[in-house]
């Protein structure tokens, strides 16, 4: 029989472990909200209560004195004592030969359209609460969650309506994870962009009287791109040089909508196919960037 505390020990050394791995936390933390749940996580927990019976059934009765199996019943226990260690490493195997591809269908979208999630808590609270998101498809498939990594609120409050932040956006059904970095550097906003820990481009941002002007700078590719807002709309135009290749559009929900809840919404259009997936992420994560300035309590100063 498996022991109730040292199986609660397990489970909590196994959650930490998946929160540890991007990789394999964006498999088991798909609606983007830092839990561990779910069918998959129910799986886990039921591989963990395997191993431990197993191992834990193999020990010997305390009355043997054979040295041989005294020695495999402390192999046993050790195990036991292991289960969580056993059971990441099966699952990290599956993630890796698993497949699970490297760019989700939220990269081969035409269109996405991106909501900032407002509870109704948090409408009627002045806490500050961390931005989350949500990406889908123009026919309503869910393709990625965003959460806030919030800074400290003296940060945010001293540093005005751009305050630095950090952010994870899971992508469904895929393995990918990027995560958001942006920090002042210098007399500048940037925002470092990765993709399961590893670099893949970064965001400059350079106010101007007129608003923000972003620069998108992939690490692999040949070219930057360019997003700047139209002056006489909601319309953040994405150019590569002169040829525009996207747009970021700020829906209007509506006068009871806009009236009555602070959340936003976007299209993003990736018009041109030349785009690369690297430079999509870049894209997405330009869009949390700009609803912040733009649209939000705390970049209400950038509205027009």
């Amino acid at each position: 029989m498996v022991d109730k505390q040292r199986l609660l020990e397990q489970l909590r050394k196994l959650k930490k472990q998946i929160q540890s791995d991007s990789r394999v936390k964006a498999l088991y933390d798909t609606d983007g909200d830092g839990n561990i749940s779910g069918e998959e996580w129910d799986k886990a927990r039921q591989s963990v209560i395997a191993f431990m019976g197993a191992t834990e059934s193999e020990k010997p009765s305390s009355g043997s004195k054979n040295s041989k199996a005294a020695g495999a019943a402390g192999l046993a226990i050790a195990g036991a004592a292991g289960a969580a260690d056993a059971v990441f490493g099966q699952i990290k195997e599956r993630v890796g030969q698993s497949g699970y591809a490297a760019d989700g269908t939220l990269w081969t979208e035409p269109a996405v359209i991106v909501e900032q999630e407002v509870s109704g808590t948090e409408m009627l609270s002045s806490n500050d609460v961390p931005n989350r998101y949500k990406f889908f498809s123009e026919k309503g498939k869910k393709l990625a969650s965003a959460i806030e990594i919030r800074s400290s609120g003296f940060r945010r409050t001293s540093l005005g309506g751009r305050p630095p932040f950090k952010m994870d956006i899971t992508v469904h059904g895929t393995s990918e994870v990027l995560r958001l970095d942006r920090h002042y550097e210098f007399n500048h906003l940037q925002t470092d962009v990765s993709c399961n820990d590893t670099p893949i481009g970064l965001i400059l941002e350079k106010g101007t009287s007129k608003g923000n002007h972003y620069v998108l700078s992939p690490n692999a590719e040949n070219r930057d791109l360019t997003i700047s807002k139209s002056m006489l709309s909601r319309t953040f135009a994405i150019k590569s040089g002169s040829k525009q290749v996207g747009s970021i559009e700020k829906k209007w929900g509506g006068i009871l909508k806009e009236a009555f809840t602070q959340a936003d919404s976007f299209r993003i259009a990736f018009d041109d196919p030349s785009l690369t997936p690297t430079e999509k992420k870049l894209i997405a994560a330009a869009t949390i960037i700009i609803d912040m300035d733009y649209f939000g309590d705390e970049g209400s100063h950038l509205n027009f």
